[in-house]
């Protein structure tokens, strides 16, 4: 409140003296500038230098002109490297994967029940039957790849793509 108060009377005090100005302002008409004779003009223009538009250019440079200053590069795709991908069998060790591939390949009934326990000398643990399980699956899949290829090859160099299955059926 005090500070409203405070504004209206600055502003009712400044108000007179503002006005007061602007009536100065308006009273006095402005100064006209000296007029100066035509030979002086004349004198003034002869001396100062003439205007010539520019010059059309001779040869006009398309827009898409390649510019003689940049040296332009062949186009070219960079691409990342692959960063190699972090699987079970390379994060864990060998017991652990063997561990985690017994959880999800054999059911629990065969974990628990019939292989609880394991003879040292007779049988194999199910941790081992199913690391096994997995060597043979991904041997497999090698093979199915090296025939699918082998079956591409055959067409260009048969003698290769004979190699190539006699190679996969070593043990």
């Amino acid at each position: 409140m005090r500070r409203l108060g405070l504004t209206l009377t600055l502003l009712l005090a400044a108000a007179p003296i503002w006005l007061r100005a602007q009536e100065a302002t308006a009273a006095t008409p402005p100064t006209a500038a000296p007029k100066v004779s035509a030979s002086v003009t004349q004198s003034i223009t002869a001396a100062l230098p003439k205007y010539s538009p520019p010059k059309p250019v001779a040869e006009a440079q398309p827009a898409n002109a390649p510019n003689p200053d940049v040296i332009e590069l062949p186009k070219m795709k960079v691409s990342p490297k692959q960063r190699p991908r972090l699987t079970p069998d390379i994060s864990l060790t060998t017991k652990a994967f063997n561990e985690k591939l017994a959880r999800d390949k054999l059911s629990s009934f065969d974990r628990d029940v019939l292989n609880r326990y394991t003879l040292p000398l007779f049988g194999t643990s199910a941790a081992d039957r199913a690391r096994e399980e997995y060597e043979r699956a991904k041997k497999d899949q090698m093979a199915a790849d090296v025939q699918h290829l082998a079956q591409v090859a055959e067409a260009i160099d048969p003698a290769q793509a004979k190699a190539m299955r006699q190679a996969i059926d070593k043990p």
